[in-house]
């Protein structure tokens, strides 16, 4: 990661074609299979776990009661379950506002049994509950402090932009979905999944397009404040403060929240430090032309995510959702699903509410998607190409030599005092390179 600007320019200029390593991941098993799992198509070309595997792992210790060994836990979705019974014990009139109402009751459940596989459209709130009841607060982190030998000299944050809206992509296939529901026949047969969301407003428009959310704001303005809390000496009033973004709409705005959020540990005004757009940075992919051409552009980089939409577990999800909307599964595919997937994530960071889409797949179906997200982070962002990490380095370069750079003029000070007033501290907001990213 430190490797000078010589080597990684000529690792960014090599044209020879990528290494690419089939992810060892240690699936979730699939529905219906038992103790089975599922892996992508190909050669394993890589005996060791990837981090993925490991996330896995550590998400099972974190969670037993979902990814224990032996029997799981299953939650059939709302449009599946509860109809069958409801009708058998009302008349037929009434059993259609019984499924309706029951139906409702279950999308808090159903969205309780999905927000752990959100990936980057998870909450803050569903891996730190103590953030429900109190924002601003630390929770665990509190009670941890610097060993007293220990000063900190400088802090270097790459952050993520706060929560966004869909990407227009993403709005139109959702909008194509949910058109297709509003024609269905109105003397077509009860379908309660399906009415209960050509009955859902189609709120997003596609000039919408990623940018941040509200919460968005909110998210990076306390992100602030709670890091300013955990190291308060380096967030003294006056103190010298970078913030570098990219030159995405949502990074710009993520930038000038978290500024707001730091003014009263700084005492800056509302204008004082600038974000400052570094697309060399923060878009380091946009500038390796191995990247853009073998991966980026390249129609067969991502072979292996597109063998899974076709495969036996992308299929079970999609004749699942097309039984519960009534269509001929002839007419959804991967996208629309996984759009519909996102929906759900969607409206629950953005609005915190339980969107009606949630109701359409169970834990198993988003174990399966979170499983097709998973599998293309590995080969657009991950460990399936080396030029994915390569391309980084000069991101990692600069965060190192700036923290080395501390050291060495915190030694060469008369005291750690003497270092505190030319205290640099630089937040970088970064966007990842696919304007469809998840």
């Amino acid at each position: 990661m430190g490797q000078k600007g010589g080597v990684l320019t000529q690792v960014c200029g090599e044209t020879a074609r990528p290494e690419g390593r089939q992810p060892a991941l240690r699936a979730a098993t699939a529905p219906g299979e038992g103790g089975s799992s599922w892996r992508p198509r190909g050669e394993l070309t890589s005996g060791r776990e990837g981090p993925l595997a490991q996330l896995r792992a550590a998400r099972a210790e974190a969670r037993p009661l979902r990814r224990g060994e032996g029997e799981r836990r299953r939650f059939r979705s709302a449009s599946s379950c509860g109809s069958r019974a409801v009708a058998a014990m009302a008349p037929p009139r009434a059993a259609a506002a019984l499924v309706s109402a029951a139906a409702l009751l279950l999308l808090p459940l159903a969205s309780a049994g999905l927000s752990g596989y959100f990936g980057t459209k998870s909450r803050y709130e569903e891996v730190n509950p103590h953030l429900l009841t109190d924002p601003l607060s630390l929770g665990p982190a509190a009670a941890s402090r610097l060993p007293a030998a220990c000063a900190p000299l400088q802090l270097r944050a790459l952050l993520r932009h706060g929560t966004r809206y869909p990407t227009a992509g993403q709005i139109r296939r959702l909008g194509q979905l949910h058109a297709r529901l509003l024609r269905r026949p109105a003397a077509a047969a009860a379908c309660p999944a399906a009415d209960r969301l050509a009955a859902w407003q189609m709120w997003y428009e596609e000039s919408l397009d990623g940018r941040l959310a509200p919460q968005g704001r909110r998210d990076m303005e306390h992100l602030a404040r709670r890091l300013a809390a955990r190291f308060p000496a380096l967030f003294a009033a006056r103190r010298r403060l970078v913030l570098a973004s990219s030159s995405k709409h949502r990074c710009l705005q993520s930038g000038a929240a978290f500024r707001r959020g730091l003014g009263p540990s700084l005492s800056l005004g509302s204008d004082e430090v600038e974000v400052e757009v570094n697309d060399s940075l923060m878009r380091f992919f946009d500038h390796c032309a191995k990247f853009v051409a073998l991966v980026e552009e390249n129609d067969v980089a991502m072979c292996q995510v597109d063998a899974f939409k076709e495969g036996p577990e992308m299929r079970k999800v999609l004749e699942k959702v097309a039984s519960a909307l009534c269509l001929p599964v002839e007419e959804l595919n991967a996208d629309l699903v996984q759009v519909a997937f996102l929906t759900c994530s969607y409206e629950l960071a953005i609005k915190n509410v339980t969107s009606p889409w949630c109701s359409l797949f169970s834990e198993e179906d988003a174990k399966v998607l979170e499983y097709l997200n998973d599998l293309k982070q590995y080969w657009k962002r991950g460990y399936g190409y080396d030029i994915n990490s390569r391309s980084s380095c000069i991101l990692f370069q600069d965060i190192f030599q700036h923290l080395d750079k501390a050291v060495e003029e915190s030694k060469s000070k008369d005291g750690f005092e003497g270092y505190e007033r030319d205290f640099h501290c630089m937040i970088a907001l970064v966007n990842r390179p696919h304007p469809d990213n998840w």
